[in-house]
């Protein structure tokens, strides 16, 4: 679990014992590529959401760079021989962004593939809604732009695979372009490998319009019981203005519902594909706003206090809050299960934090003799 850790809040009582965690992170996963400038992308490894390291499965031909494996360069910088200038995201940018940027040499095939943490993966549950975000760059090749060359990014069972990520390894779904078609104009996708003999299947949404100098990819994940649907928009990040989920809504879309019931639960890769592509801000979340905006530091959103009464067997917590929002307190026996509310609809309080008292008995029962841990986290609804 990739909760936020606290000072050992720990009271053993008699036949109980009671032990705090932290509260839910809505931003998932966060690649911002903030590495030491020319560092190779592969056994990077950034700080939220990742189950391991980056892996560079990109093929090294292609002209202009050729060879050079997947690198993190320093806004308005980039490798020997690649061709092509990006000043990278303005650090000035309203737009949240941090470090530097993956540089897609001019060649063929540049693809590559991180595991994702469990914590991350629990989230693809039939039901849920999953963001997912990242910076593709605009280039410019030889004095003229070019930023058609076929930037995709997924999560699902695999890498994308060949160089034009016509198809994966397993299911998978997505935003990004598809190759030679329409000019390579951005998409929502999924590729599908089930019930089709073996045979990869590669669907697409309707087109949408290139963006330059930088085009941010904004996708909306709907897993349901019976299909999942794909919604993507790409926003211009030039004057560099970060959007709402309002604009969202009202902007033009491209859209995508599944012919078969895809394996979410099986979904255990993030990986990118994009013949020439640059790539930044990478992020998956269960909000629009930890997707366009969230950093991945460490916030004050966690139990601060607890206290338990024996009288009446009364347990009061205290957790950072923020008004308006609307708390869900869950408890667990082995931090597995966390299926079981204590309460949920509890309303923020007024200023930073919400105290809420809730009764527990019925708790403790008959284990004086053996002592059951009780694990307690906050989510917010």
């Amino acid at each position: 679990m990739d909760y936020t850790r606290l000072p050992i809040l720990l009271l053993i009582i008699s036949g109980l014992v009671l032990l705090p965690i932290a509260a839910k992170a809505d931003l998932l996963f966060y690649e911002p590529f903030d590495y030491a400038p020319n560092s190779a992308l592969a056994g990077l490894m950034p700080a939220l959401g990742a189950g391991g390291p980056w892996v560079d499965n990109s093929s090294g031909t292609g002209n202009n760079g050729s060879g050079q494996a997947m690198t993190v360069r320093a806004n308005g910088t980039t490798g020997a021989g690649s061709g092509q200038t990006w000043p990278g995201i303005l650090s000035a940018s309203i737009f949240v962004n941090s470090g530097g940027y993956l540089e897609g040499e001019r060649r063929d095939d540049n693809s590559g593939h991180i595991p994702l943490a469990p914590e991350v993966t629990a989230k693809f549950t039939d039901g849920s809604t999953i963001w997912l975000s990242f910076v593709s760059a605009a280039t410019t090749v030889n004095g003229l732009p070019d930023n058609h060359h076929k930037p995709n990014v997924a999560i699902g069972q695999g890498e994308l695979l060949d160089n034009r990520a016509q198809v994966a390894a397993g299911e998978a779904v997505g935003g990004g372009v598809a190759h030679n078609t329409s000019a390579g104009n951005p998409r929502a996708r999924y590729w599908d490998d089930q019930n089709t003999g073996g045979v990869f299947e590669d669907f697409l949404g309707n087109t949408l319009s290139r963006i330059t100098p930088q085009q941010l990819f904004i996708t909306k994940i709907e897993f349901g019981a019976v299909n999942e649907t794909i919604t993507t928009t790409v926003f211009s990040l030039d004057p560099f203005a970060a959007p709402t989920e309002a604009d969202f809504d009202n902007a033009t879309l491209t859209t995508i519902t599944t012919v078969n019931n895809l394996d979410n639960a099986s979904f255990d890769t993030l990986s990118f594909h994009g013949t020439r592509s640059n790539y930044d801000e990478i992020r998956v979340a269960t909000t629009f706003d930890d997707a366009v905006n969230g950093t991945g530091v460490a916030q004050d959103f966690a139990i601060t206090m607890i206290n338990y009464s024996a009288e009446g067997e009364m347990l009061t917590l205290t957790w950072d809050s923020q008004p308006g929002e609307t708390y869900v307190v869950k408890y667990s026996t082995d931090l597995i299960d966390w299926g079981a509310d204590l309460e949920d609809g509890i309303p923020a309080g007024i200023g930073e934090t919400t105290t809420a008292t809730f009764e527990l008995v019925g708790f403790v029962g008959d284990q004086e003799d053996s002592p059951r841990n009780y694990y307690f986290r906050v989510e917010k609804q």
